[in-house]
């Protein structure tokens, strides 16, 4: 599988990348999961985790990206945001 990578207009930061790759697939993706992202270990609730949610969803919010909150359970790219975001993607 080829290596994802984001237009650099975007601004991702390489952790939001990596944020942003998790919730492609388009499944609920967990705190735990992404605070092993980071490359210091972070405790499941942290607030490192919901701040770097809170930039990502900043950078994407002009492209119409949408990041859903599934409370208690964690994130996921709704449909409209993956088609959003895999129209934005191809070349």
């Amino acid at each position: 599988m080829a290596k994802q990578t984001f237009p650099a207009a975007w601004g991702l930061t390489p952790l939001e990348a990596a944020y942003l790759k998790a919730l492609r697939p388009g499944a609920v993706v967990p705190a735990e999961k992404l605070a092993a992202l980071h490359a210091a270990p972070l405790s499941p609730k942290s607030a490192r985790v919901r701040k770097t949610m809170q930039a990502l969803r900043r950078k994407l919010d002009p492209l119409d990206i949408e990041i859903e909150t599934k409370w208690r359970e964690g994130w996921q790219l709704g449909r409209a945001g993956r088609a959003k975001l895999t129209a934005a993607l191809k070349p």
